[in-house]
């Protein structure tokens, strides 16, 4: 059976989401953690299991991946989305389930840095308080241990 046709013209290539997810988990750059095993996937469905998870600390990679494969998955649902309705509907449910791990791994981020998590509402003001959170977000980690936990890149593995 033929990859269905878009409305002008795309045509949809075979098993991108199997393959993308391949290429996320065979990057070789991607520095090895004891925690995790490296794997873009692993990072994600490490977040997913601490979904409720307001406490504590994020490594930068644990949010930056979970941020990444999500962002992936979410393009996919709204490209597929615009092909049949039905894809809507899975891009919302999606939506609605990934908000609460969003918002609790942003939190942890920011207790990694040192901030309380109350400064995720910084992203509601337009422009300015988006780019301040994204640098927030994206400094290092204080070093050694802070208020809100030790360090996440000198934890002991997690099962």
């Amino acid at each position: 059976m033929a990859p269905p046709d878009f409305p002008g013209g795309f045509h949809w290539p075979p098993r991108v989401i199997g393959f993308t997810l391949f290429l996320l988990s065979r990057n070789p750059g991607l520095k090895r953690d004891a925690r995790q095993k490296g794997n873009a996937v692993n990072w994600y469905v490490a977040v997913l299991k601490n979904y409720a998870g307001f406490s504590g600390r994020a490594h930068r990679t644990e949010y930056w991946m979970f941020f990444l494969v999500n962002f992936v998955i979410s393009v996919v649902l709204n490209i597929l989305s615009t092909w049949a309705k039905v894809f809507s509907f899975i891009d919302l449910i999606y939506a609605l389930a990934v908000l609460i791990p969003s918002i609790a791994v942003g939190v942890r981020r920011l207790h990694d840095t040192g901030r309380t998590g109350w400064w995720t509402l910084i992203g509601l003001i337009p422009i300015i308080g988006t780019i301040i959170l994204i640098v927030f977000l994206a400094t290092d980690g204080q070093p050694g241990d802070n208020e809100y936990g030790p360090n996440p890149k000198h934890a002991p593995a997690v099962a």
